[in-house]
């Protein structure tokens, strides 16, 4: 996912590759894209878009990128846990948020 600070535009970057790991041997296409300062670039597994609440909503791509907006500011480390925190407390809303 990229978030472009100047814009505030968060956007899931995709390639016309398999994921990793799904064929041995897979040559990869490059994408290039320009970056700015201040622009974040997050790497995610679909594990986290796709983590269901009790009801079966996923946290999905909507989500995440809600939650990087509203956390761009924090270091890398508190910005991953704060997702992170995020997601626990979809799976499990009275979950602690210490966990």
């Amino acid at each position: 996912m990229r978030f472009e600070r100047n814009s505030a535009v968060c956007e899931i970057v995709h390639g016309d590759n398999l994921p990793l790991g799904i064929r041995e041997g897979e040559i990869f296409d490059q994408i290039q894209m320009t970056f700015d300062s201040g622009d974040l670039f997050l790497f995610f597994s679909d594990g986290l878009t796709e983590l269901r609440d009790l009801q079966g909503e996923s946290y999905g791509a909507d989500r995440l990128a809600d939650s990087v907006r509203r956390h761009r500011m924090l270091e890398p480390r508190s910005l991953v846990d704060a997702i992170r925190t995020e997601a626990r407390r979809l799976r499990s809303p009275t979950a602690s948020t210490t966990t």
